[in-house]
């Protein structure tokens, strides 16, 4: 019988980025590699490359690897171009070294190892890797990613094609979640170009097979048949992505009211969204590196007494998170349980700050003074303009709507729904809006919130829409100040005209 309880596509995509990605592909022992060029192989005493398999030089949090995909070597070095051209104009390269600078970055194993092993030129590899780390180097990185993820996640896909099998059907939704990282790994690994997308084809081709044919069951017979038919490295591959695997469920399981729970609610939404474009110490991008950090440090499964207690740690290890305590040489913690060396640290760097005794104990004292502190983080100051907005009907319709959406995607309606409600009622009051008679998700990847009066699609509906994540994360109390302002400046003057799309320029944006 079918699991009705599917998996959602926010949630594959972000299996795709977090697990996949920052997990397996993006981090070398918690430690993030994704802004700077990597190879996989060895270089030898003599600075020559030795590739693994026909890998070349990759980059990105899902490790775009440059030899299977030589068009994205071109791209690279033109916006290196332009960086270096503003920034360290003595570092631009001059023609000629363009053109050999995307040869070599464009390189396969098979063709490095056909030019005895020669590397990038060594001051061209840092002065790229200076660039990668740049605000334009890490949006470059980030739009591959996306495309990446767009690529694995495609409706022709090796994982649409799991997700159509009995086995994937049938499967909880945590072996679901398994499924589908060991899918999405496979195409990551073995996609690309040329003979390398031919036999990555047959790979695949092969699993799929084997599932409809062999009576592969469950997530162990999947995992023994990639370790038979394929190369150690890939199945090595595919174990660290299912640590990834294991944190996603890890974040799903927390409790809801946890501050873990809610940061990881917020980033689900749009897991591909660019942290190049959030504001520096805001809660969005608190909550982007809290859920960041748990996919680079995923935790190592080891037998418990108490499990009740390692829930407790973790929710410490949070708390202290929040208030910005780290490890003692700046890292950020792991939510994972251990009262480690870090952990102390951080209880102690609490304790001093609040003139306890610094025994890196978390007694009650200590536990209650932490409470204090997140309550006075959270708290906003309730104002007359605050309890307006949420009394509007445009609210309350925006909020209703809203609390279905969350429905669907199996989420507990909190602060972000209502903050999202009330960022749609002031885009609704300065168009004009009197009345929401339908809202919706839609743009790439849900990134945007759509609100209708009056039939969609119809030449006398108006339409508006408002940034998903940026929604949720505006304060109520700023768009409670918002409101009041549009409203006085209402009877004023005449609602401001929306250029209303056409109801086939809605109609499109809606789904895509």
């Amino acid at each position: 019988m079918n699991n009705k309880n599917q998996l959602s596509n926010q949630e594959t995509r972000a299996l795709a980025y977090f697990a996949v990605g920052v997990s397996s592909e993006g981090s070398i022992g918690g430690r993030d590699v994704s802004h700077h060029l990597s190879f996989a192989g060895k270089e030898n005493s003599g600075k020559q490359l030795e590739p693994v398999g026909n890998s070349g030089y990759s980059l990105g949090t899902l490790q775009t690897d440059l030899g299977a995909h030589p068009e994205v070597a071109q791209p690279l070095v033109s916006s290196f171009q332009a960086w270096a051209r503003e920034q360290h104009p003595d570092w631009e390269l001059y023609e000629k070294q363009v053109r050999q600078t995307v040869a070599d970055l464009g390189r396969n194993g098979n063709a490095i190892r056909a030019e005895a092993g020669r590397p990038l030129d060594g001051s061209v590899k840092v002065h790229i890797d200076a660039f990668l780390v740049s605000d334009a180097g890490k949006t470059f990185v980030h739009e591959r990613d996306e495309r990446q993820v767009d690529r694995l996640t495609r409706i022709d896909s090796t994982l649409a094609r799991l997700q159509a099998t009995p086995l994937y059907l049938d499967a909880s939704r945590e072996d679901q979640a398994r499924l589908s990282t060991i899918a999405l790994k496979l195409e990551n690994q073995t996609g690309g170009d040329g003979e390398r997308r031919k036999k990555g084809v047959v790979v695949r081709d092969g699993l799929l097979e084997s599932i409809h044919k062999s009576g592969l069951k469950n997530v162990d017979d999947v995992r023994k048949w990639v370790n038979e038919h394929l190369p150690k490295y890939v199945g090595s591959g595919v174990d660290h992505a299912l640590r990834g695997t294991e944190t996603f469920l890890r974040l799903e399981r927390a409790d809801p009211q946890s501050d873990l729970s809610r940061a990881w609610q917020s980033v689900k939404v749009n897991a591909t969204m660019n942290p190049g474009s959030l504001e520096p110490n805001s809660v969005q991008a608190g909550d982007y590196t809290l859920v960041k950090d748990q996919f680079l440090r995923p935790i190592v499964q080891h037998p418990v007494k108490r499990d009740v207690h390692v829930a407790e740690l973790i929710d410490l290890q949070s708390k202290l998170s929040r208030l910005g305590y780290t490890g003692p040489d700046g890292t950020p913690l792991a939510l994972d349980g251990h009262m480690g060396p870090s952990t102390r640290h951080a209880v102690k760097a609490f304790q001093h700050d609040n003139h306890f005794k610094e025994d890196g104990k978390a007694g009650p004292t200590t536990l209650r003074a932490m409470d204090d502190k997140l309550k006075d983080k959270a708290s906003v100051p309730t104002s007359h303009g605050h309890v307006e907005i949420q009394d509007s009907p445009l609210f309350k319709q925006a909020h209703a709507a809203l609390q279905k959406i969350d429905a669907q995607f199996c989420r507990k309606s909190d602060q972000l729904t209502e903050n999202a409600a009330a960022a749609v009622t002031v885009a609704a009051q300065k168009a004009g809006l009197t009345r929401i008679d339908h809202l919706e998700l839609g743009g790439p990847d849900n990134s945007k919130i759509f609100a209708v009066q009056g039939k969609l699609g119809t030449t006398h509906s108006k339409v508006i829409d408002v940034p998903t994540v940026e929604a949720m994360h505006t304060p109520l109390a700023q768009s409670a100040k918002v409101s009041v302002e549009t409203q006085q400046h209402l009877p004023a003057q005449q609602p401001p005209q929306v250029a209303q799309p056409s109801p086939q320029q809605t109609a499109q944006a809606l789904v895509r």
